[in-house]
Order: structure tokens, then C-alpha cells, then sequence
């Protein structure tokens, strides 16, 4: 898979990626469908039930009735690298999660694999895809987090105004549209992690796709807006502080 755009990091501090389908008709999610998709999917080893149920991105009014006797959510683990299935009734994801310090996230091509093999495992006749989502999330850690932070590690372009003289950015969230088909979005704000202070960066993107359109190339189009996204959002010491290098052609991207 060639990408327009591709970012290199050496210790960028990611610590949490996530590609989606989501659906506006409800899928074939019940134990037995999900074991049958276990079964073929031979990467992963285990069947659990996830304690919270995702709200399908880009769904207005999405379909999240669940109960001991009815669940209608399930996750795949047990991947080398660390990723998990989740297969919900207008959902379908592979998410990576840091888990210790010496994790590595396994990259965009790894995660569009194994959401394209359980696209391929589930049973039935799948729903179209309404929309793809990609999500990045990193922490950041500091203590101090005011406007010397704000001024660090973002570009000029994306410094608001009015933290210029804040003593502590608690929460910052904006959203946007980056063309007619992709939505692009913000969210920078205090978190914990490891019993360290910080902040959580996330970037996500998304678009509503027409049935006749190829999910899969539109996440691509997806990724490569949030690389362009996050390269324009962060400034040059953070480029320099987590060893950003840019090539061009074919993706290696550490997003």
C-alpha cells in the first residue's frame, strides 16, 4: 500500500492507535459468529467481551443494546504485536494499545491488515461501510503545561491566541473540515498516565463513504490527511525532541 505521505518518528509517544468501520445497519454479531471469525482468523487466541461498548463513529443513532444474555460486543486478542478485534453490531475496529514501555506500535499497514481480515472473516452478508475512522493518541509527558508547553510542541499555525499567558491549559478541542470528504480533529488535555503528568494529544480523522466506494482506499486518503494533519500541527522542537524524519513514496510511517 503506497501512501502520498509518510511520517518517521524514533520515539514519538504514542500510545494508543485505532482504524474503524462503522455501519449504519446492524452486522451478525452474536457468540457464535464471533467464534467463527476466531477460528479463521488463526493470529489471535482468545474471545473476550469487552467491558464498555465503543459508540460507532459518524453514527447518529447508533444500535448499543447489550445484555448478559444478548451481548452484542466481543474483542479478539491474544496478536504477537499486540493488537485487538473488536466486532460490535455497527462496528468493526483494530486497535493497538501501549501496554509497557517496551511495546512498539506496529504502524498503520499492520492495523488496515487486520481490519481487512476480519472485514473478510465476518459471516453472512456484510452491511456497506458508512464511514472510516483513524485515531492516534499520544502523551506527552510534563508538568508544566501552560503556554511553554503549547509553545513547544506546536507549530505557530496551530497556537491559539488566547493561552498565549495561560498558566495551565487544562482542555483544548476543535474540529474541522478538512475537504468535502474527510473530517479532521483536535483534542489536547491534562491526563495521568503511569502515575505521570502530561497530556494526552489525539488526532482522528474520518469520512462518510458512499456504499459503492472502497473503505479501504478511502482510509488510506483518511491516514494520509491525518499524517499531513499532525507533520503542519506539531512544531520543530517537538519534531527534533521525538526524532521526526519525513519520506516521501511508500508507506513506513510510524502513524
Amino acid at each position: 500500500m503506497a501512501t502520498t505521505t509518510s511520517l518517521e518518528f524514533d520515539k514519538l509517544p504514542l500510545v494508543e492507535a485505532a482504524v474503524r468501520f462503522s455501519f449504519d445497519r446492524a452486522l451478525e454479531v452474536d457468540f457464535r459468529a464471533a467464534q467463527a471469525v476466531l477460528d479463521k482468523l488463526t493470529k489471535f487466541d482468545s474471545l473476550d467481551m469487552p467491558s464498555q461498548i465503543e459508540v460507532p463513529p459518524g453514527i447518529e443513532h447508533p444500535m448499543l443494546v447489550a445484555g448478559p444474555n444478548f451481548p452484542n460486543a466481543f474483542s479478539l486478542t491474544g496478536h504477537d504485536e499486540g493488537i485487538r478485534l473488536t466486532l460490535q453490531r455497527q462496528l468493526l475496529a483494530a486497535k493497538w494499545e501501549r501496554t509497557h514501555e517496551s511495546s512498539e506500535y506496529p504502524r498503520y499497514d499492520l492495523l488496515r491488515e487486520s481490519l481487512s481480515e476480519l472485514f473478510k472473516a465476518m459471516p453472512g452478508s456484510i452491511a456497506p461501510v458508512a464511514v472510516v475512522n483513524i485515531v492516534y493518541v499520544n502523551f506527552i509527558p510534563t508538568k508544566d503545561v501552560g503556554a511553554r508547553f503549547i509553545k513547544k510542541f506546536f507549530s505557530e499555525i496551530a497556537q491559539v491566541g488566547l493561552f498565549k499567558d495561560a498558566a495551565r491549559v487544562q482542555q483544548f478541542t476543535t474540529a474541522w473540515c478538512a475537504s468535502s470528504t474527510i473530517d479532521l480533529r483536535v483534542d489536547l488535555r491534562n491526563a495521568v498516565r503511569n502515575k505521570a503528568d502530561g497530556q494526552l494529544l489525539l488526532t482522528a480523522a474520518g469520512s462518510r463513504i458512499q456504499p459503492e466506494d472502497d473503505p479501504f482506499s478511502r482510509l488510506d486518503e483518511v491516514h494520509d490527511e491525518l499524517q499531513r494533519c499532525f507533520r503542519e500541527l506539531i512544531s520543530d522542537d517537538a519534531k527534533r525532541e521525538w526524532g521526526f524524519r519525513e519520506t516521501d513514496g511508500e508507506s513506513h510511517a510510524s502513524e
